[in-house]
């Protein structure tokens, strides 16, 4: 399939791709909403249901993806939540601070925006989600690329103009036409792909062309037209073929996965991100080898391989239950989610397509709660042995399908 004839871009930028391919690669990965959900029973309003604000970006200093003083000044979106993770109205996320309280009320879809600031982590305010007297929980989502070492310029969807076509859009700067009329083009490319081989209907999604090489972070993390409200996903002109076809259809169908399936992505790495990442090595494989090697699109390269073996020598020495892994450093948001990727190769090695679309349909179908449940429909169309492989999967085994992938996209 030839996918990249239409995209254009001046030579001296192509030049600039392939010099950044590395940094790209190991930042794909983070390129997407980070969340902390705060889930509350509902009940009457008591101490039992308050937290703090810094409870809330959970997660962003333990993994090393990013020091709370490099969030200051940036915004940060906030869902108030029910038990069920539905968006409520119209309630009142409430801080309380040492010596007065703030009260903000969520619109129409259950959300509140706030800037992070000195005072904010500083006095690191007790904070309540409420609505006629009854607690929820939150959702706290910041999105945009994340580097340990660098403080993320804010962007502002307001400032671009758009482009859209079967609920999918484009946003981009004037002058970016001609970039923006082909990627869209694309993105209805991977909608069609998606489609069709995994029979579930993604989510409305976007792109946002950003033309600066540092990180960023999106100040709205969805954009609204004529009813429709759209993911956004960042992608920069430098990088835009490793970007657009890895790093965005990645993180396309692992949130179109999240809104078939309704668990929490925390409870469930295994399924959300293994599937993500097979379903994109195997769109790699659609896109033609001299192509990619021409635009430089890649799951591995040379320092990324070097990467990767070393984190499997100092992460599995020994069987790995999948089902309670989850990440602890930045090393494992690179790397760690192979694992996955490792696990349904082999799914789909020994028991094939058909067993697994007959799983995911269930899982579709079915109202599952738990990631036990979401196992225990795999092995229906599998067998009780796959459970044993989540709860211990081998090193040996890991190393032998990632091998397998990587003969298998090698573009030498």
């Amino acid at each position: 399939m030839m996918i990249l004839n239409n995209i254009f871009l001046p030579s001296r930028t192509i030049n600039i791709i392939r010099y950044v391919q590395v940094r790209i690669v190991l930042l794909c990965s983070l390129c997407a909403i980070l969340t902390c959900t705060i889930q509350v029973k509902m009940s009457s309003h008591s101490k039992k249901s308050a937290y703090h604000f810094k409870d809330m970006l959970e997660g962003l200093e333990k993994y090393s993806i990013v020091s709370h003083q490099n969030l200051i000044g940036l915004p940060i979106e906030v869902t108030i939540v029910d038990d069920k993770n539905k968006p409520v109205p119209y309630a009142f996320l409430v801080l309380r601070f040492k010596e007065h309280c703030d009260t903000l009320e969520t619109d129409s879809l259950g959300i509140v925006h706030l800037t992070i600031t000195d005072s904010l982590l500083g006095q690191n305010p007790e904070v309540r989600a409420v609505k006629n007297d009854i607690s929820y929980g939150t959702i706290a989502r910041l999105f945009g690329e994340f580097d340990t070492e660098a403080k993320p310029v804010v962007i502002n969807i307001n400032e671009f103009a758009s482009i859209t076509k079967n609920r999918m859009v484009v946003l981009y700067k004037l002058g970016a036409e001609a970039i923006a009329e082909s990627i869209l083009t694309h993105l209805n490319e991977q909608k069609s792909f998606i489609r069709s081989q995994l029979r579930l209907e993604p989510i409305p999604w976007g792109v946002i062309l950003i033309d600066t090489p540092v990180p960023v972070i999106l100040k709205q993390t969805h954009f609204e037209q004529d009813f429709i409200r759209y993911h956004l996903y960042p992608i920069s002109t430098i990088n835009i073929y490793q970007e657009f076809f890895v790093g965005n259809f990645r993180s396309l169908i692992k949130n179109t996965f999240l809104n078939a399936i309704q668990l929490s992505e925390p409870s469930a790495f295994w399924f959300f991100n293994g599937l993500a990442d097979y379903w994109t090595y195997k769109y790699i494989l659609t896109i033609n080898k001299e192509e990619r090697k021409s635009y430089g699109i890649f799951l591995y390269d040379n320092e990324t391989n070097i990467r990767l073996q070393t984190f499997f020598k100092r992460k599995l020495v020994q069987p790995v239950n999948l089902l309670k892994w989850k990440p602890s450093d930045q090393t494992d948001w690179f790397f760690g989610f192979q694992l996955f990727l490792a696990f349904w190769k082999k799914i789909y090695d020994d028991y094939g397509y058909v067993a697994v679309q007959k799983f995911l349909f269930e899982a579709k179908q079915s109202k599952l709660r738990t990631s036990k449940e979401l196992v225990k429909v795999l092995t229906k169309y599998t067998s009780d042995e796959v459970n044993g492989l989540l709860i211990s999967f081998s090193p040996q085994l890991v190393q032998e399908k990632i091998k397998s992938i990587q003969q298998e996209v090698n573009i030498k």
